[in-house]
């Protein structure tokens, strides 16, 4: 039992690297599970290719097209975390220093694409009444992102739901979090807000 009294979350590590994949191992609230039908969420780590075209496209994109296409005869996993980057959103951005979701995609090469079609892969979960979770992180990922992808896993329905809103592209019925330490990419939710952290 976590400390609000609630069964962990059972979750499946989807090619999750071996540190991330450890410190959601050791944080209270969460379970994780090696079959799919233990799990009630899911949470796979995007990983890009080296190589180029067609190609590349594929090897970046196989294994997520095929857990979204599991996911949707899977209805006991009710939460999917992917863990992305900033590639969809590092291109120029003229008179916007930083970027926020109504700036939309800005892409500079192939992992950009890469990373925008992973994320309309998972939000088209949503309207399977799923809760989808975007982790858009840096590289290398640091503690605070993995933070933030267990705090994806562990909050409640009730948390998510109140993050959520419909004005607003990255909170429109999923919840996108950007953590990024340069403070370019900064969405529309906070690190601080995601976290919970209502220190003064």
């Amino acid at each position: 039992m976590n400390g609000q009294g609630q069964p962990p979350t059972a979750v499946l590590l989807h090619d999750v690297r071996e540190h991330m994949a450890a410190f959601i191992a050791s944080t209270t609230g969460i379970q994780v599970v090696n079959r799919l039908n233990e799990a009630r969420a899911v949470v796979h780590h995007l990983q890009h290719s080296d190589a180029g075209g067609l190609e590349g496209l594929h090897a970046s994109l196989e294994s997520l097209h095929g857990l979204v296409g599991t996911l949707r005869s899977t209805p006991h996993v009710n939460r999917v975390v992917l863990v992305g980057d900033m590639e969809g959103v590092r291109g120029r951005r003229l008179g916007h220093p930083v970027w926020r979701s109504h700036h939309g995609a800005s892409l500079v090469d192939q992992h950009g694409l890469e990373s925008l079609i992973a994320e309309v892969l998972v939000k088209s979960l949503a309207k399977d009444h799923r809760e989808v979770v975007l982790i858009r992180t840096a590289h290398p990922m640091d503690d605070e992102g993995h933070r933030a992808v267990a705090r994806a896993v562990s909050m409640s329905s009730e948390e998510l739901l109140r993050l959520q809103d419909r004005s607003v592209p990255d909170l429109d019925g999923w919840v996108a979090v950007c953590v990024d330490p340069e403070g370019v990419v900064q969405g529309d939710l906070t690190l601080r807000e995601w976290l919970g952290d209502t220190r003064g």
